[in-house]
C-alpha cells in the first residue's frame, strides 16, 4: 500500500512539474519582444534602393533585416518621399 501512495505522488509531483514548464513555455511564446514592426527603403547616392524590415520597441529600432528586395533606378532618378519618409525611424 506504501509503494502505490509513493508512487502516486511521483507521477503527481511529475504532473504538477510539467505543467508548470509547458505554461511557461506557452507565456514566452506569445510575449512579444518589440512594439512594431514596418519596412523602409534605404537608397544611397547611386540610386540603388534596398528594402529593409525595421524592428522597433519604444520608438527606437532594435533590428534592421534585409528583406532581399533591392532595385538600381537610372542616374536621373530622384526619391519621390519627403526626407522624413527617407529617414530610418520608427515614428
Amino acid at each position: 500500500m506504501k509503494k502505490i501512495n509513493i508512487i502516486g505522488l511521483i507521477v503527481v509531483i511529475i504532473l504538477i512539474l510539467s505543467l508548470i514548464f509547458i505554461s511557461s513555455y506557452n507565456l514566452s511564446l506569445t510575449s512579444v519582444p518589440y512594439d512594431k514592426s514596418l519596412t523602409k527603403a534605404v537608397c544611397t547616392d547611386n540610386h540603388y534602393c534596398q528594402d529593409y524590415e525595421l524592428t522597433c520597441k519604444n520608438n527606437k529600432i532594435i533590428k534592421l533585416t534585409p528583406t532581399g528586395a533591392a532595385v538600381q533606378f537610372s542616374q536621373d532618378w530622384e526619391d519621390p518621399r519627403s526626407l522624413e519618409k527617407r529617414n530610418l525611424s520608427c515614428e
